[in-house]
């Protein structure tokens, strides 16, 4: 808003000149603003999206071990197997050991974990096509969250106790 204040003639009662908003001009700044808060609030949200970590599901029963959509049905004494992958799992003591072999996202992905005695973490690697990467999963309330060596994370869901999870799952 510009207002000249200065009276002219010089001691002149009124000013001769005044430059005000018309009244349907005098909210278009708010406008303004109420629209780029909008669109940097939106900015923030889809970023956040972006960077939530992807969740796969995995279950164990005694009849099959699950992945996503996948179903390994049980062949017997820890090994589940079908034409979409293999796991095999073996339990020493308290420590939970599983090897698993599929073709993950084109690749052939060949893996091995070790479940801590307390079943709050596990220790995998594995070998994605020609690479190698290990990774650490600590448990969760709902199942693992793993942190591959180059610092990306994928959350496992665990509907039904604890399982080892020796498929590089998020790569």
């Amino acid at each position: 808003m510009y207002d000249q204040r200065l009276p002219l003639p010089l001691g002149g009662p009124d000013p001769t000149r005044s430059h005000r908003r018309p009244w349907y001009a005098e909210g278009r700044g708010r406008l303004r603003a109420a629209v780029l808060l909008l669109g940097v609030a939106a900015a923030v949200v889809g970023a956040m999206l972006g960077m939530r970590q992807p969740t796969v599901a995995v279950r164990m029963s005694v009849d099959s071990y699950d992945v996503g959509t996948v179903s390994l049905p049980v062949e017997g004494d820890g090994i589940y197997a079908s034409s979409a992958g293999a796991i095999v799992i073996s339990q020493t003591g308290q420590v939970v050991n599983a090897g698993g072999a599929t073709v993950y996202r084109g690749q052939t992905a060949i893996g091995a974990c070790s479940v801590a005695a307390d079943g709050k973490s596990e220790a995998c690697r594995f070998r994605l096509g020609g690479q190698s990467l290990t990774a650490e999963d600590v448990r969760t309330a709902t199942g693992w969250r793993r942190r591959y060596q180059d610092g990306s994370t994928v959350d496992i869901a665990l509907p039904a106790g604890t399982a080892p999870v020796p498929f590089p799952l998020g790569r």
